[in-house]
């Protein structure tokens, strides 16, 4: 489990986990970009839940706003 600030107009890498992971926004808006999807924004206390083996990608849409958030991670055993 990791605790991540990240700054307004913050857009991450394409990422693909092999796990489960779970997204929770403390302050803010979060955007999740999955292939072949509409993207989805998730606020303050809301939970986001990737699937395994699916393509992501996150982001801050705010101009001048922070992003926290709690990421845990379940992977498969190795």
């Amino acid at each position: 489990m990791i605790r991540a600030e990240v700054p307004p107009g913050w857009l991450d890498r394409k990422r693909c986990y092999q796990g489960h992971v779970f997204v929770y926004v403390l302050e803010g808006a979060m955007t999740f970009e999955l292939d072949g999807k509409a993207p989805i924004t998730v606020g303050p206390g809301e939970v986001f839940h990737k699937f395994p083996g699916q393509v992501m990608r996150a982001g801050n849409p705010s101009t001048d706003k922070a992003l926290t958030f709690m990421v845990v991670q379940l992977n498969p055993e190795g």
